[in-house]
């Protein structure tokens, strides 16, 4: 039996208590015998570096053996944001956060760590969560930059094609996503509306929202959407909140 474990942490590392760093981390767990002590390969996404880095944990150290650039502009910090490893273990998944001007979605190979494919996003692309089928991926933009209140979009990926379905409408500055263990239902939190958003997967629509505080803003602010999501009016404060990105497991 191989068992394929994967998660999407977010953790901030303070080098030298100045330099603030944001890691993603994906845990892929290879074909284990009984007795055997767990092969872990740990993919981590380094925000202000521009790479990602896969780790080997035997059980009692990590050791880094491969170190993958990702990113388009040499001048500038592309911003690779989170990563997850698909269901079968034959691809990774990461989300580079800045472009020209919106994020992508990367399909990479597990075999050869080389691009299979990109997929456009929205504004600053966060967390991943992919069905058990491997054939969707969720990706929440939360858009850190500008006026809020702003309604968001959680993008919507086709990925054996690497095709972005839609971009749908959901709430200001979605962050985490993780899709139930059935693949029918993906729960997305809002951080600056705290909301908790339940997806229907067969209809793609926003079947529930939960409230889970008063949110940053007052609610009664107008909202227009434009392409990047709605914009609040002039003077709306920017607001930027901890990472709280889901875990995910499964096994095959």
């Amino acid at each position: 039996m191989t068992e394929l474990s994967f998660s999407l942490v977010c953790a901030r590392v303070f080098v030298n208590r100045r330099h603030l760093i944001w890691l993603a981390l994906g845990v892929w767990l290879g074909g284990v015998a009984a007795g055997d002590a767990p092969s872990y390969r740990i993919f981590v996404s380094s925000e202000s570096g521009d790479i990602v880095s896969q780790l080997t944990w035997d059980g009692v150290a990590l050791k880094t053996v491969k170190v993958v650039p990702v990113g388009i502009m040499p001048a500038d910090i592309d911003g690779p944001h989170n990563v997850t490893v698909a269901p079968d273990g034959k691809y990774w998944y990461v989300t580079i956060a800045h472009g020209t001007p919106y994020g992508t979605l990367w399909k990479m190979a597990v075999d050869g760590d080389t691009v299979v494919g990109k997929a456009p996003v929205e504004m600053f692309p966060t967390t991943i969560s992919l069905t058990p089928d491997g054939e969707l991926a969720f990706v929440a933009n939360s858009d850190f930059h500008g006026d809020h209140p702003r309604m968001n979009v959680v993008s919507i990926v086709y990925t054996p094609q690497m095709v972005t379905l839609t971009n749908l409408p959901a709430c200001d500055m979605p962050h985490g996503v993780k899709v139930n263990h059935a693949g029918t239902k993906v729960y997305v939190t809002c951080m600056n509306s705290d909301e908790v958003l339940e997806i229907d997967r067969a209809s793609l629509a926003i079947a529930r929202r939960h409230k889970t505080g008063e949110g940053m803003l007052p609610q009664a602010m107008p909202m227009k959407m434009g392409h990047g999501g709605a914009q609040g009016g002039q003077g709306g404060r920017r607001t930027t909140r901890g990472c709280t990105s889901p875990a995910t497991t499964a096994t095959s």
